[in-house]
């Protein structure tokens, strides 16, 4: 009988557990964060730990993730309006806003030739 009454518990608990995990999985996702923001684009850091990083007006900062070849194609400090995903991270030990740049367009004149790089239309 305490056998019968253990392998019953163990199996409901089982089976409690998959359909929380179930369902866990069918929730749906928190909507990512679409960010546009404007300011000048900077190297900083030193090698291999260095980021490509923007500061808006109001002197937020934001570590932007870029593919390798455009952040090497990148004539910095400029300008640019950068539209991406914001998320949270580290670098160099400390939490700092990243944006995963979807959309990179440079603001100052002389940058304006080049076309807007990421864009779609």
């Amino acid at each position: 009988m305490i056998r019968s009454f253990t392998v019953s518990t163990l199996s409901v608990t089982i089976l409690i557990a998959v359909f929380v995990a179930i369902s866990g999985c069918s929730v749906s996702r928190v909507p990512e964060s679409l960010l546009t923001v404007e300011g000048v684009v900077t190297i900083r850091g030193n090698e291999p730990f260095s980021a490509t990083v923007l500061q808006t007006k109001n002197r937020n900062y934001y570590i932007l993730k870029l593919a390798p070849e455009l952040r090497r194609s990148l004539i910095t400090p400029a300008r640019f309006r950068v539209r991406g995903h914001l998320y949270l991270d580290y670098w160099n030990g400390r939490e700092f806003a990243h944006i995963d740049v979807t959309e990179l367009l440079p603001l100052d004149p002389q940058q304006r030739s080049a076309a807007m790089i990421g864009s779609n239309d």
